[in-house]
């Protein structure tokens, strides 16, 4: 029997259900979080080095938290007209 003890594949749907759901869903948006900044953080760094510039490395331990900074940048100079 397919997934036999996967209470995710036993048909009710439940608390527990949800929760794992929920879990599982938070778990790989988080990773993807991650994986896009470092993917960023890489190509400027790369991109740097072709260039033979320093790169992106005043925010954060080597750069790290750039796109963070960046995006709080756009944030604050976005004029919110009414």
């Amino acid at each position: 029997m397919l997934g036999a003890g996967d209470p995710l594949l036993s048909g009710k749907i439940d608390l527990t259900v949800v929760l794992i759901v929920i879990g599982k869903t938070v778990a790989v948006f988080a990773f993807l979080l991650v994986a896009v900044m470092l993917y960023i953080w890489f190509m400027r760094k790369v991109i740097a080095d072709m260039a033979s510039r320093v790169g992106p490395d005043t925010a954060g331990p080597w750069g790290i938290l750039q796109s963070l900074a960046d995006g709080i940048k756009l944030f604050f100079k976005e004029q919110s007209v009414p």
